[in-house]
């Protein structure tokens, strides 16, 4: 089992780099839930481990895709007129 590892990301990243992310998801144990996820990069050391155990791959899957989904909202960054656009589309859909 490879040593969890939690690393931030950087302040930002860009969209080149946020390409090279992906979920790995790997048999953990046995019973009943044996299945985790990893966000791996470039490398092969992973940048984050999950603690939690699935009882399905695609379960694994689908939480390890959440996850990357909102590491790479929150880390990306956008040029100022998409936040501008963003900003219009949220008013208007409220």
């Amino acid at each position: 089992m490879p040593a969890r590892v939690n690393i931030k990301p950087a302040k930002s990243m860009t969209k080149i780099d946020a390409m090279f992310i992906h979920v790995f998801v790997r048999r953990a144990g046995v019973g009943a839930t044996p299945f985790t996820w990893e966000i791996h990069g470039a490398g092969i050391t992973p940048i984050h481990v999950s603690a939690a155990r699935y009882p399905s791959m695609h379960d694994a899957y689908e939480a390890g895709q959440a996850w990357l989904t909102a590491l790479i909202a929150s880390a990306v960054r956008k040029p100022p007129m998409m936040h501008a656009v963003a900003n219009k589309v949220q008013k208007l859909a409220a």
